[in-house]
């Protein structure tokens, strides 16, 4: 498989998750051919290749804007109604911890703002979201159902909920 070689070459892959939602097998089946289908969004095999994922919303080319949701297919590769049993494609699924550093420091590298945005540090812009639950202490299956009550960009609040 060609995954091998992007690491060879320093290359980084800027995908989507949303785009990967099983809902949407149909549409990739169409587009790439079923012979091409199994590999689709091979998450796993990038990181285990040692290459960068670089994670966005694809808005507004996408199915929704929330984050949340790619974060869920990225985690789970199933629909929010659990479709299919399993995960489409479920070796690619990757963790919780590497779904959301391809969000945040890896969107940061691959807009080349590494040395300001990306983590929570001293010097860096206060970019940041407060979550209505600990995505680490609830079942992935429920990652879709986490809200976002605030969020802070360059130390700013630009949103808030009104039941924050």
């Amino acid at each position: 498989m060609a995954v091998e070689r992007f690491h060879q070459r320093g290359l980084e892959t800027s995908m989507q998750p949303i785009h990967a939602d099983p809902g949407t097998i149909d549409v990739w089946s169409k587009a790439v051919g079923e012979q091409r289908l199994p590999l689709s969004f091979p998450w796993a095999s990038f990181l285990q290749n040692k290459t960068k994922l670089v994670f966005g919303s694809d808005w507004p080319a996408c199915i929704s804007l929330n984050p949340i949701r790619g974060i869920h297919n990225a985690v789970n590769r199933m629909t929010t109604d659990g479709k299919p049993v399993g995960g489409w494609i479920p070796t690619q699924k990757i963790s919780l911890q590497d779904a959301l550093y391809a969000y945040t420091a890896g969107a940061a590298y691959g807009s080349f703002d590494e040395q300001e945005k990306g983590y929570l540090k001293k010097g860096y812009l206060a970019d940041m979201i407060v979550l209505s639950q600990d995505l680490f202490l609830i079942p992935s299956k429920d990652i879709h159902t986490t809200q976002v009550l605030l969020t802070i960009v360059g130390g700013k609040e630009v949103y808030r909920t009104p039941s924050f």
